[in-house]
């Protein structure tokens, strides 16, 4: 009887099984990260477009999400936005945008400011962003969300939270002393 297929052959076939099952799950946890960013990036998309549809019939910046599916949005987007942890920005006129659109942050994860994450921003790219990059350009917008009245829609905390969906309107044209700013992004 050689070593193989004596002692060493079911010890090594054991082992090799024990490896693969645990790359296995990191190759479906991989999967499955991929795949809930290219769904992220999807409904982003689909978040800039309307919002971009909204501003041409209109000439101004979609207040609702009613708003956003009079030209044709997904109904679903919302939910699917805020299950996945999305802060939605609208009601700011791209003639605003006064730091351009292409730095204007429309949606982002709730946890960007100490994780980054994939961004919608107002000219409809969709791309990650590092939490330094995000909270620069969180800053850069704070006068123009105040400016324009925007409105920030929260998203809604998971079953058993403790909140609910919220939506601050901030008021428009405020003091310099007046109204708080839309909630800042946490500091790490």
């Amino acid at each position: 009887m050689n070593l193989i297929s004596g002692r060493i052959g079911p010890l090594l076939i054991t082992l090799l099984a024990v490896s693969l099952s645990g790359c296995a799950g990191e190759i479906i946890e991989a999967g499955n990260k991929a795949k809930q960013r290219k769904e992220n990036f999807e409904n982003l998309k689909q978040l800039g477009r309307a919002y971009f549809a909204f501003h041409d019939r209109t000439s101004h910046g979609p207040k609702s999400w009613e708003d956003l599916q009079g030209v044709g949005l997904d109904p679903g987007l919302r939910d699917r936005l805020s299950a996945d942890g999305y802060t939605v920005v609208l009601g700011v006129d791209i003639k605003d945008m006064t730091i351009g659109t292409s730095n204007f942050l429309l949606a982002y994860p709730q946890n960007a400011a100490q994780e980054g994450g994939q961004v919608c921003m107002a000219d409809g790219s969709v791309f990650q962003l590092t939490a330094e990059e995000f909270k620069q350009r969180w800053t850069d917008q704070q006068a123009i969300l105040t400016q324009a009245g925007a409105v920030i829609i929260e998203p809604e905390a998971p079953a058993g939270g403790s909140a609910g969906a919220g939506v601050i309107s901030v008021p428009a044209n405020s003091s310099s002393s007046g109204p708080p700013l839309p909630p800042k992004p946490p500091s790490p």
